[in-house]
């Protein structure tokens, strides 16, 4: 009797864990070139809950189109469908709080009407109604509020070469973003032609209060602390280059703090590489590199990293509303300071390498970490030495001069860690695959090397960091806390088939793989290690 219940508990288990396996795998085919969907994470307090599938379905009439929405949970199950009929929807951004999810769409009755003449789309842009539309959603996919906003948008047209006719469109000067705040609601910021607007909205669609903010030329809704809420702005300071500002406000009531402006104290341009909330204090963090002033233009070449454009590194965090409670630690080499670490132009002298600074992440210990590329710089021998055998000719030596004296390669990926104290250092190396060699005159971010990311994933349960890289090859998961490689994943990538790896739910992955030829998308989820 014992020994038949043994085997019907291990028959349980074997079918328990054979469902939970298929069920962290899922395929999505596209049932028409017509139908297309959007696939968004839904994330509360930066930690991921589960994933939406919005779907445009076929038209039903020259003003309305179908429309369907999928819930799925962290591990890729159905939780919520939603069928609807609506004007023709952009979809913006979502977020989600407590068990409502709040979706933002620009809804138009303009974009996506075509015309062949000019009295036609001048008809239609008169009589063209744009809105911001909020929708409520519990988590079986029953609306429970709605929120129409009128909105003064410039209307346009574009050449549409596959249907051969003008077709509409419009756009906000700066999309609809939304984010949760705890117990809260939501918080919807977005700009139309005239003004920039701030909401906060409760669960049930409540507006609870509202701002219009100082006109700038970019705007990013962030993250909060469950104090304040920070939008951060920008406005171009040249070809290159634009200058930040961060504005803080009261979740309770929208009461708005002085702006910090984003430059050190001698005015210097911060360049943002992460913003973030502090693992250990909840806080936002941003970090990033120090500009020199005297740098003739900011750009993802090679001299950004080799010619002192880059002379330093930062990480500001904002712990209240007062300038005391803004905090920077910063790390500066033109000056001589950081050496024997690092030359007055950034060189990395225990590696003879410099550095891409492409990403940046605080741990769960409060320690800095700036991920990126080593950067080799080699003198080209060869060619200068044919310059000067070859310098009677004129014409020959000018040919090479134009490739540049120097070679260039991007090897192994490299952390920096700046620590609590703000003491810059060299954490590690990490293996990844080497590029072939690029001259001075080639943009460092080409096709090849331009395939290389670093990716920031957190397990807040297991207090673990880690990196997604992906090189040429293959993706690299690098456990950053025990300071080892825990995966390689080749890339799969062919003329029709693309290939992805994503931050997931804690301690998890999500493959993606889309079949070009069959309009298929599979999503998988594995564990890290």
């Amino acid at each position: 009797m014992l020994k038949k219940t043994n085997l019907l508990i291990l028959g349980l288990l074997i079918t328990c864990i054979y469902n939970l396996v298929h069920a962290q795998s899922r395929v999505f085919k596209d049932v028409e070139s017509s139908i297309s969907t959007t696939v968004r994470t839904i994330v509360q307090d930066n930690h991921l809950m589960g994933y939406l599938l919005f779907t445009e379905l076929e038209k039903i009439s020259a003003d309305s189109l179908n429309y369907r929405i999928n819930i799925l949970d962290e591990n890729l199950n159905d939780i919520g469908k939603i069928e609807f009929k609506d004007q023709k929807l952009v979809f913006h951004d979502l977020a989600f709080d407590g068990d409502i999810i709040c979706l933002g769409f620009l809804k138009s009755n303009f974009i996506g009407k075509t015309y062949k003449r000019n009295k036609e789309f001048k008809e239609m842009s008169q009589n063209a109604k744009n809105s911001v539309y909020l929708q409520f959603l519990n988590l079986e996919g029953k609306i429970i509020k709605k929120i129409d906003k009128s909105v003064e948008i410039n209307n346009k047209s574009f050449y549409n070469f596959s249907l051969k006719l003008q077709e509409c469109e419009a756009s906000l000067p700066n999309g609809l973003q939304i984010t949760n705040l705890p117990q809260k609601g939501f918080a919807c910021f977005y700009s139309d032609l005239n003004n920039n607007l701030l909401y906060n909205f409760s669960s049930t669609g409540e507006e609870a209060w509202s701002k219009k903010v100082a006109n700038h030329n970019k705007f990013h809704l962030l993250t909060h602390n469950n104090k304040y809420l920070y939008l951060l702005s920008s406005e171009p300071l040249n070809y290159f280059n634009r200058t930040y500002t961060i504005s803080g406000f009261n979740i309770t009531d929208g009461k708005a703090h002085t702006p910090y402006p984003l430059v050190d104290e001698s005015d210097k341009v911060l360049r943002i590489l992460n913003i973030q909330n502090d693992p250990i204090s909840n806080n936002l963090c941003i970090s990033g590199n120090v500009y020199n002033k005297k740098a003739k233009f900011i750009f993802n070449d090679v001299a950004s990293y080799t010619k002192n454009q880059i002379i330093g590194t930062f990480t500001t965090t904002f712990k209240g509303e007062k300038k005391s409670d803004i905090n920077t630690k910063y790390n500066y080499w033109n000056d001589k300071s950081m050496m024997p670490l690092m030359s007055s132009k950034g060189r990395i002298e225990q590696e003879k390498a410099y550095f891409t600074y492409s990403n940046a992440f605080v741990d769960h210990k409060g320690d800095t970490y700036f991920a990126g590329s080593k950067l080799i710089k080699k003198t080209r021998t060869g060619l200068i030495i044919s310059s000067i055998l070859l310098a009677p000719t004129l014409y020959v030596p000018m040919v090479l001069a134009l490739k540049g004296t120097y070679k260039y390669k991007c090897t192994d990926a490299m952390l920096l860690k700046q620590n609590s104290k703000g003491e810059l250092s060299v954490a590690t190396t990490i293996p990844l695959t080497h590029t072939s060699g690029y001259t001075s005159r080639n943009n460092i971010k080409s096709e090849e090397l331009f395939s290389r990311t670093f990716t920031h994933l957190a397990d807040e349960s297991a207090q673990k960091d880690y990196l997604i890289l992906k090189d040429e090859k293959n993706y690299v998961i690098y456990n950053v806390t025990e300071q080892k490689v825990v995966k390689t994943i080749p890339r799969k990538e062919s003329k029709n088939n693309y290939y992805g790896v994503y931050p997931a739910k804690e301690g998890h992955i999500m493959i993606s793989e889309y079949n070009e030829k069959e309009k298929t998308r599979r999503l998988s989820i594995e564990m890290i290690q």
